[in-house]
């Protein structure tokens, strides 16, 4: 199923070869990724409790020393 979707090259009488992500591949992931983030805050937002706003500022306040 690899092979079939381009991710492994199949070599004869070796294996297999995982095959490179073009720039192409990788912009797309990244643009995926955004989407996917935005979304998945934007249904954290409605769902946060006061409580976990404060240990989430918190956190951010440590991280940030």
């Amino acid at each position: 199923m690899l092979s079939h979707e381009n991710f492994l090259e199949p070599m004869p009488r070796i294996g297999y070869v995982v095959v490179q992500p073009s720039i192409k591949d990788v912009l797309e992931t990244f643009h995926l990724r955004m989407l996917l983030e935005v979304e998945a805050i934007g249904l954290a937002a409605g769902r946060i409790s006061e409580e976990e706003l404060c240990q989430l500022e918190a956190n951010n306040q440590t991280e940030e020393r």
